[in-house]
């Protein structure tokens, strides 16, 4: 569950670990996510926690990597991380932040997953958002960076938009 230290994150991470579930738990923040880890094992659950930046492509193999390593398989996979930025910022691999953390990172884990996740048969969960609602008709597929005027509540709306297509996509290819 990737955002998880906080929000609707944390508490995905919390129900699920009430339910059984064995939970990989991953954010930024390391001392939010020990937090929600302590509250986790406190009640009984088992968790792993993998402090994780999606904006970076190295952090979305580790944290891959990391919860295959212990637990050997996925049932479910939470894009839960989100972020918009006031102003237009390149991550260090030249790509806009808001989108390298809502589309990328998520695109990098589902698919970094993708045949731990056929194999299991698993869910993958986008959160997404209703301001996928105000994309403009007129939406530019071609700057998807948003180079050509930057807007937060323009490149937050598009990414979440891209969150449903690349569900969609997902579910068009993957489902059987």
């Amino acid at each position: 569950i990737t955002g998880s230290n906080s929000g609707v994150g944390a508490a995905t991470a919390k129900l699920f670990a009430k339910e059984g579930a064995k939970v990989v738990i991953s954010a930024r923040r390391l001392n939010l996510l020990e937090e929600v880890a302590s509250e986790i094992r406190e009640a009984g659950g088992e968790v792993l926690v993998v402090q994780t930046d999606v904006s970076k492509v190295e952090d979305c193999e580790n944290l891959v990597n990391k919860a295959v390593e212990t637990f050997g398989k996925v049932d479910v996979l939470v894009n839960n991380a989100g972020a918009v930025m006031g102003e237009r910022t390149e991550t260090e691999n030249g790509i806009e932040k808001t989108f390298q953390v809502n589309v990328v990172g998520a695109y990098l884990l589902t698919m970094g997953l993708i045949d731990k996740l056929i194999t299991s048969k698993a869910t993958v969960i986008q959160t997404s958002s209703l301001a996928s609602r105000f994309v403009s008709k007129a939406y530019d597929l071609t700057d998807y960076q948003n180079k050509l005027g930057y807007s937060a509540v323009k490149a937050y709306a598009e990414s979440k938009l891209c969150n449903i297509l690349f569900t969609r996509w997902l579910d068009h290819e993957y489902r059987e």
